[in-house]
């Protein structure tokens, strides 16, 4: 398939500036916490019949999540702009599912459908029938978010496929590449920058950065202001996306309705709920 053409080079000086077309088949944070609010619901639905109090899934890191989807991208790297690398290439942290206090082994049958003691499937508890992956299994069985997060990898055919030979790129990459050798900093690529393995390898979430990680990233982002790389490369990205969009149409439509679907299923779900306990 021959590269798309691009319309007028974008001007982006932030991440909020940037809107791509595969925007409208990624699933959103509200979306997130409706669908995960309603498996509570049918959870402790199923919890409450085996005798157990339910206690509610605490969500972290959705907002951010979604937000690193145009702050840290496979195309052009670190864009935190409100940030500006004052605290390195930070890490996204990966606790982004939800999160339970410890609980005891009876709960933790009655939520898996497996003892804990014989790892052996369970499918009855107290005398009550067990449905099979226990209560958060027959959660996930009615509302099922497999595979919907916020980065276009979540995509039919996993999204839309940027050749790294594309020529735009390339000059895109080659000019923001010698303003960072302007500024004492070697690297070929924004990719290059957040990925290298002295940050990589010899930094763990939650400790600080070096002096040497905060210098590279606010070049990085420096450079990218200076000569709009982020713009460039957005033009390019958009013009793909595009080209995807029209190739997988029918996939696309699918995998809409499937999150219009859940979505749906969840509203009525927790609709339910608030009016039979006035609980939101």
């Amino acid at each position: 398939m021959a590269p798309p053409a691009t319309g007028p080079v974008q001007t982006i000086t932030k991440a909020g500036q940037i809107a791509l077309p595969t925007d409208a088949y990624i699933i959103t944070p509200a979306e997130v916490k409706l669908i995960v609010k309603a498996q509570d619901v049918v959870r402790g639905q199923c919890m409450r019949k085996l005798g157990f109090t339910p206690k509610p899934s605490v969500l972290l890191g959705v907002d951010e999540a979604a937000t690193a989807r145009k702050t840290r991208s496979f195309l052009y790297g670190y864009f935190d702009t409100a940030k500006a690398g004052a605290e390195g290439y930070e890490r996204v942290q990966s606790g982004d599912i939800p999160q339970r206090a410890s609980i005891s082994s009876a709960e933790q049958t009655a939520l898996t459908g497996v003892d804990p003691v014989t790892h052996k499937p369970a499918t009855r508890l107290g005398g009550k029938p067990l449905p099979a992956g226990g209560c958060s299994g027959k959660a996930i069985d009615t509302l099922n978010n497999a595979g919907l997060w916020f980065d276009d990898a979540s995509l039919p055919a996993g999204g839309p496929r940027i050749p790294r030979s594309d020529p735009r790129l390339a000059a895109a990459y080659a000019s923001w590449s010698a303003c960072m050798k302007g500024k004492g900093f070697d690297y070929p690529d924004p990719l290059a920058a957040i990925g290298d393995p002295k940050w990589v390898t010899h930094r763990s979430p939650g400790t600080p950065p070096t002096r040497a990680e905060i210098a590279t990233a606010r070049a990085d982002i420096a450079c990218k202001l200076a000569k709009n790389t982020v713009g460039k490369l957005v033009t390019v990205q958009i013009a793909y996306d595009k080209q995807y969009l029209k190739a997988d149409a029918a996939q696309l439509a699918s995998h809409k309705r499937r999150i219009d679907d859940l979505v749906r299923k969840a509203s009525r779900i927790t609709h339910t709920r608030k009016s039979r306990h006035g609980e939101s």
